[in-house]
Parts: structure tokens; sequence; C-alpha cells
């Protein structure tokens, strides 16, 4: 029986430790993060932009996405909410549209003071187009999730991941 409490005693320091340890590093890393990302396409611009523009098949919160409800617009670009599976909404507005060329996208939470902005610039090529994409990722100090979120990002590859799977998404899209 002493062993038993030794070791559930023990177990519970480790992860209390564990998660003082990750507070930490994340009060100390930086608000803003940053990512690039393209990949080639074997089709037309208009291919892609039609993917892009799809927001319910290609959301920036990729697969974390449950359901989706449009909001009003103050620009007439598409603005909607992403009910994210765990219950948190994200919003998200497109800030500039030019056709087949390029869309800024912005994203913010709810939960914590964090917001997003991704560019895609579609370019063609000789043998279709090149899609890039550039994120920039601001997480202010605010709440208590904030230093762990942070450590996430940090961890689960930042805002260049994000931007892969938005794009591993277009192109399963395209494949179809």
């Amino acid at each position: 029986m002493n062993t038993l409490v030794a070791i559930v005693v023990f177990g519970g320091g480790a992860i209390a430790a564990m998660v003082v340890l990750v507070v930490l590093i994340g009060l100390f890393l930086p608000e803003s993060t940053e990512g690039k990302s393209s990949r080639r396409f074997a089709v037309s611009t208009g291919a892609v932009w039609e993917a892009l523009i799809d927001y319910e098949r290609h959301p920036m919160t990729g697969k974390m996405a449950g359901a989706f409800r449009e909001l009003a617009s103050d620009n007439d670009l598409p603005a909607w909410i992403e009910d994210m599976k765990h219950g948190e909404p994200i919003e998200v507005r497109t800030l500039e549209s030019r056709s087949e060329l390029s869309l800024v996208r912005a994203m913010s939470s709810t939960m914590l003071p964090m917001t997003s902005r991704w560019t895609y610039d579609l370019i063609t090529t000789d043998d279709g187009c090149r899609l890039s994409l550039h994120g920039v990722t601001d997480i202010k100090s605010g709440n208590w999730r904030v230093p762990i979120f942070r450590f996430m990002m940090l961890v689960g590859g930042g805002v260049k991941k994000g931007l892969d799977i938005q794009l591993d998404m277009i192109e399963a899209t395209l494949e179809a």
C-alpha cells in the first residue's frame, strides 16, 4: 500500500511540475509567431480560388472546425464563425479579396486574446499555379491560457503547421 501511495504522490508531483514548466516556458515565448508555406497545383488559379472561398470545406481552424455560422460583413466580403468541436467560437473575417489573385483573412478567438492574419497569394505558372500563404498569429497576455497556448504553438509547429494543413485540405479537394 505504501508503494501505491508513493507512486500516486510521485506521479501527481511529476504532472504538476510539467504543468508549471509549460506555463513558465510559455510566459517567456514571444507574443507573435509567423509562418510561410506554399504549394504548386497542376490546375488553374480559378480552380484553386474556388476551393479557397469554400470556407466550410477549408476552414482556417482545419479539422477542429465543427459547424459554421455566417456573420454580417462590414465590407461585403465573407465573414463567419467556426465553432470548434470543443465549443470555442472562432470569428473569421475576409479583409481583402482580389478575385483569383489574393485573399486576406483574419481570425480571432473569444476565449483567448489571440488573432491571426493569413494572406493567400495565387500566381499562375507554366504548369498551373502556386498558392503562397503567409500567416501571423498574435497571442497577447490576458488570461491563464495564454502561456499554455504559446507553448502549444511552439511544440505543435506554430503558424506554419496551420498553413500546411490549409494547403493539404485544398490539395485533397483538388485531387478528388
